[in-house]
């Protein structure tokens, strides 16, 4: 038998080389393909959707992004109507085009679904390179991981930009993830640019750049290249956050003095918005026990757990499960290796270096990982905001598991099918995922308006919580609105009041009142009572309602409080009518409210707590109500000579506090660490 030539070797490897590199690029483009693929598949079975923010803010903001609001608008769609506004542009520009429901829908979805083929490529950048199919086998079983997320699958085809900009995260992830195997400082760059672009688009997202520079830590070399790629992280980081966000940011400052208004205003002090430091409190733990708790939490099927909607999630539990037992397993390896000797220790060293570099590169995701979840829960808790990290964590726990399998194969296999066909199983059972969704014809967006609000500029007062602003983009380009109530009442006395009364003076003639209606009531069944109900919204403002000039309107959409009875119910109505000058209804409102607003301070400064950001503008709904929907989002009001409070997001009845006279004379008992009653008496709970 004729030995084989150095030239038949070489060429040998060379086609190995080349066979894997082929594989490696096939299995890539199917991951791609597979991922955008079911994005749009899925968007297009559940069906067209309008959920409540797209109607509140996210069709205004692109439309402001492109045209200067700042005189003819204020709190146009409640608070969000300053953040920084150009993610939101793409989405305007194709609604605007006049491109059909089934191609926006689906443009979306494309740009959604690469969410899913980044997952795929973390997961092969924290593994070794020579492990083939099991390495492939467990990237995809990453991405069905990430796809299992409830609140991904909730978003995905929809106007959030969490998901298109959780893309750009997970890309800056990915890149330093190929920058630690071998110290490239580019790929740093690269990475912290694309995490400084994804948080000047979204402030949310700067937690996950803060916590991705910890992973500078593990990069190859000493601590003084270490220290160099830190500073390089940095800067990049910094120099993108601010190339996105400073030009917005200036627009703010020179109108409010805030360059993130209406956030961090304890800090700039405008006077168009509170100066009271806000804490949202819905999704936060309370506790420290709540704080270890919350993975577990997760798996719960109740709603508000961690977001919004029923989303149970076991993913979070599995991975942090997963990291103990690979901390534990690296404790009593290290162990195992101080028994060998010099020689033997020498050659296991040798033989694993890729290894070396893959664990590297795990231990450093891991610890960037629970930063970023320690942060997030600190200020957030909102796994809305979570979703690039739900898929980090989706390649964390996919190549934990590899790492198992490699070495106990049928105990692992189990593990992936049980936690798989449990995730798979709470989906199905107790996850909102149902969109009700609307018939994919015509326009993205339906509105049904009279011309004259297309052919005549009017300044529009929405007195609701569903501002209406997506009305905005249709209407005369000189049409102005502002949110008077909701999130941030405006009123006298409150910071925005001077502006709010420059705006109406301006516009003197040409005002109208937006009011949303439940559903259920619009132009064929009317008001849900008389015209006049209208009228406290407005009577801080010296105004009052016309009945002789009012007009019915409606967006087409899905939101989840809608009846599903008639195609009718697939319409969110508002009213709008005009309002005339009536200054004896401000010495009205002024002259009642003098009486109530220190019997609601005196509550607050007995439970601040219970009752904050302090001080909002007192409304009358009829009953004389505080909304505290920037912080606590309690309510407080006056009924029938007592005082109540409830937490309408916790459920349950309200809180009877004591009688309006005891507490006009005097501080009452209360007990400030309750937050609702149980429905029933505490039997459904």
């Amino acid at each position: 038998m004729t030995p084989p030539t150095l030239e038949s070797v070489l060429q040998g490897g060379v086609s190995v080389v080349a066979r894997a590199a082929v594989i490696d690029r096939h299995c890539r483009l199917a991951a791609l393909s597979a991922s955008v693929a079911f994005a749009i598949a899925w968007t297009l079975l559940l069906g067209k959707a309008f959920h409540w923010d797209a109607i509140n803010y996210h069709l205004y903001l692109g439309f402001a992004a492109l045209n200067d609001r700042f005189s003819l608008d204020f709190f146009a769609a409640g608070t969000p109507s300053y953040i920084n506004p150009y993610a939101y542009i793409p989405l305007h520009l194709l609604i605007d085009s006049g491109a059909s429901a089934l191609l926006v829908a689906s443009a979306l979805a494309a740009a959604h679904g690469l969410i899913f083929w980044l997952t795929y490529e973390f997961a092969l950048a924290l593994g070794p390179k020579d492990r083939g199919r099991e390495r492939y086998a467990f990237a995809v079983l990453a991405m069905v991981l990430a796809a299992l997320n409830p609140v991904l699958l909730q978003g995905i085809g929809m106007t959030l930009i969490d998901i298109p900009l959780g893309v750009l995260v997970l890309a800056a992830w990915l890149a330093l993830a190929l920058a630690l195997r071998d110290g490239n400082l580019l790929l740093v760059v690269l990475g912290a640019a694309l995490g400084g672009l994804a948080a000047g688009l979204k402030l949310s997202n700067a937690l996950y750049a803060a916590a991705a520079m910890s992973t500078m830590a593990f990069l190859p070399g000493g601590w003084q290249r270490k220290s160099l790629a830190a500073v390089v992280y940095g800067l990049a980081c910094g120099c993108a956050f601010l190339a996105v966000s400073a030009p917005w940011s200036w627009k703010l400052w020179e109108s409010f003095g805030n360059p993130l208004f209406p956030f961090m205003n304890d800090l700039f002090k405008s006077p168009d918005f509170t100066s009271a430091p806000i804490h949202y409190e819905r999704f936060r733990p309370s506790t420290f026990v709540e704080f270890l708790a919350r993975p577990f939490d997760m798996l719960s099927s109740l709603s508000r757990q961690h977001t919004e909607s029923r989303a149970p999630d076991l993913r979070y539990a599995a991975l942090f499960l997963a990291m103990a037992a690979l901390a534990i397993a690296f404790l009593l390896n290290s162990h195992r290796v101080r028994g060998l000797n010099a020689d033997v220790l020498s050659s296991a060293r040798r033989n694993s270096r890729q290894t070396d570099a893959a664990t590297r590169i795990l231990v450093a995701f891991c610890v960037a990982f629970v930063i970023a979840w320690c942060i997030w829960l600190k200020f957030s808790g909102n796994s809305r905001y979570f979703i690039p990290m739900g898929c980090v964590a989706s390649g964390l726990l996919a190549e934990i598991l590899r790492r198992s399998y490699h070495r106990w194969k049928d105990a692992t296999s189990v593990a992936v099918g049980l936690v798989v066909l449990a995730q798979v199983v709470q989906l199905g059972v107790a996850a909102d995922l149902d969109r009700d969704g609307i018939a994919w014809d015509g326009p993205f967006l339906k509105a049904e308006y009279p011309s004259r609000y297309r052919d005549e500029p009017y300044l529009f007062l929405s007195s609701s919580f569903l501002s209406g602003s997506a009305f905005l983009p249709k209407w005369h380009p000189q049409s102005g609105m502002m949110s008077i109530s909701g999130f941030y009442a405006i009123g006298p006395g409150r910071p925005g009041w001077e502006r709010a009364q420059k705006l109406i003076a301006r516009n003197g003639g040409r005002l109208r009142i937006l009011q949303h209606l439940p559903p259920g009531f619009g132009a064929g069944r009317g008001l849900p009572g008389p015209i006049a109900d209208l009228d406290p919204f407005v009577q801080r403002f010296g105004l009052e309602v016309d009945a002789s000039d009012c007009d019915y309107i409606r967006l087409q959409s899905n939101l989840q409080d809608a009846a599903r009875t008639d195609p009718a119910s697939r319409w969110t109505n508002w009213v709008t009518c005009r309002l005339r000058p009536a200054p004896e209804a401000a010495e009205r409102y002024e002259r009642e409210v003098r009486e109530v607003d220190p019997i609601f301070d005196r509550i607050e400064d007995v439970c601040p707590n219970l009752f904050h950001p302090p001080r909002p503008l007192t409304e009358r709904y009829p009953n004389w109500t505080r909304l505290y929907n920037l912080g606590s989002e309690i309510q407080l009001w006056m009924n029938g000579g007592r005082i109540f409070y409830r937490a309408p997001l916790l459920g349950g009845d309200p809180v009877d506090i004591g009688s309006v006279e005891a507490w006009s004379i005097g501080p009452q008992p209360i007990d400030c660490q309750k937050k609702f009653n149980p429905a029933f008496g505490g039997l459904l709970k």
